[in-house]
């Protein structure tokens, strides 16, 4: 699995200049996890990337763990909407170069209330469902397994996903 990290400080710079700064745990030159700005140099980056490695890249996933919003943890910051929205257009360009592609939105990784809010946005949009997997979800799955389960059927989800926690992977099967 391939992760898609959309974000060139040139870019940023572009549209977001007057947002703040954020220090995440992926180094201090990375301080701008928000939307890109430029479409068209993003569409392009993206397929340049995937001519080079489709053959060798399984699958595609973008951002890894979308939903964190708060630093030093953020990998994005910005709406499920943005997300969304970035995602499916994501999905849509790594698609037009590898048409057999499997491109994944970001993995759940907590069921906090807040994450949930969010993910329940996320998966509940058709294009969404349509165009994008959703491979996996960290959780304890002894504890947070009905609520993983409770949100994809929240959800209409209706595709398999991997669920890895407590030392234990299972796939859901709908």
């Amino acid at each position: 699995v391939l992760i898609i990290s959309p974000y060139a400080l040139w870019d940023q710079a572009s549209c977001h200049s007057d947002w703040p700064s954020v220090v995440t745990l992926l180094g201090t030159s990375f301080q701008a996890p928000y939307p890109p700005c430029d479409q068209t140099a993003y569409d392009r980056w993206l397929g340049a990337v995937v001519a080079h490695y489709q053959t060798k890249v399984a699958a595609w996933q973008i951002i890894a763990t979308p939903a964190e919003q708060a630093p030093p943890f953020a990998h994005y910051i910005g709406s499920a909407g943005s997300y969304a929205d970035l995602a499916v257009q994501t999905a849509n360009s790594i698609q037009a170069v590898d048409p057999d592609a499997m491109v994944m939105v970001g993995e759940i990784s907590t069921t906090t209330p807040d994450s949930l809010i969010w993910f329940s946005d996320l998966l509940a949009r058709p294009d969404v469902q349509t165009n994008l997997d959703l491979f996996s979800a960290k959780v304890d799955v002894t504890t947070e397994g009905e609520v993983l389960t409770s949100l994809l059927d929240k959800t209409g989800w209706i595709k398999p996903v991997w669920v890895v926690g407590d030392d234990k992977v299972f796939y859901t099967d709908w």
